[in-house]
């Protein structure tokens, strides 16, 4: 039986997986989180796509309490199916980019979709829904002084897809 969370909306688009760098036992536990996901793939509706799944390794400010590589985060999440990422909450490292990645592959997701349904290519700008890239750059506009003052913090994390 799933849990509530897994059972309560059969059309998710998205999952972020999180785990702590500086616990293992967290990353072990992810492995329980993606078998829910897997167990619901079976309950979807016909025909929905199969939702994005991104593994974020978080408190990478915290690299000198580091028990878990990136390589290793990297290799779970490669072998689950999952985009990677690694994060901080604190240091809000990756934070917007992580929801970019989702939020560009949900949409890839949806117009493939689209045009299965239809069986022919759309245009990549569906009329009824707000250009992707644009709301992006705005957000990218109004935070990139926060992201000027984090250069520092971020050169100490990855990003993998």
């Amino acid at each position: 039986m799933l849990g509530s969370l897994f059972s309560a909306d059969l059309n998710i688009e998205a999952y972020v997986l999180v785990y702590d760098i500086t616990s293992e036992i967290s990353l072990e536990n992810l492995e329980h989180f993606d078998e829910m996901i897997e167990k619901s793939m079976d309950i979807r509706p016909p025909g929905s796509p199969a939702p994005v799944k991104l593994v974020a390794g978080n408190k990478c400010d915290l690299s000198e309490h580091r028990v878990i590589s990136s390589a290793e985060g990297l290799q779970w999440a490669k072998s689950h199916g999952c985009k990677f990422m690694e994060t901080s909450a604190k240091a809000m490292v990756n934070i917007e980019e992580t929801f970019e990645i989702i939020i560009r592959q949900v949409a890839t997701n949806r117009r493939q979709a689209e045009e299965a349904a239809s069986g022919q290519p759309k245009s990549h700008q569906s009329q009824s829904r707000p250009n992707l890239r644009s709301a992006l750059s705005s957000a990218n506009i109004r935070n990139s002084s926060n992201q000027e003052k984090s250069t520092k913090e971020r050169s100490s994390c990855c990003v993998i897809s």
